[in-house]
């Protein structure tokens, strides 16, 4: 059902095999899920924090040694193009959907025209 995935961290390559594939979606999924990330991808609403500690879960799990906030920081970079913020989450789109979902109807880009601001939660009301 999967196939070999590489994780690409500065420059370096970091296989996860076939059959690591659901392992590294389950480290993954500590921090993010598919849903989730297809709901951020689609509103532009994407959390950088959780998204960052979801990529070091999948390159760890993948052999890198790479920190959350080194990944922050490197997502961070010129935001406002957010190159490095579709890469990764590309990244983690091409290890949890399955090959055979690929072309169908889940999305697996991000648009990079719109802010990525969450929205505001409504008040709560006293009872």
């Amino acid at each position: 059902m999967f196939e070999d995935v590489i994780l690409k961290w500065r420059g370096v390559d970091y296989p996860v095999k076939y059959n690591r594939i659901v392992g590294a979606i389950a480290r993954v999924e500590q921090h993010l899920t598919l849903f989730e990330l297809l709901q951020y991808t689609e509103r532009n609403t994407i959390p950088f924090g959780r998204v960052s500690q979801a990529f070091q879960a999948a390159l760890a799990y993948a052999g890198a040694k790479v920190t959350v906030d080194e990944i922050y920081e490197w997502m961070m970079d010129n935001p406002a193009e957010m190159v490095n913020v579709t890469e990764c989450l590309n990244s983690l789109l091409e290890l949890m959907v399955p090959p055979s979902l690929k072309n169908k109807s889940v999305s697996v880009s991000v648009p990079l025209d719109q802010p990525t601001v969450a929205p505001s939660l409504p008040k709560r009301t006293k009872r």
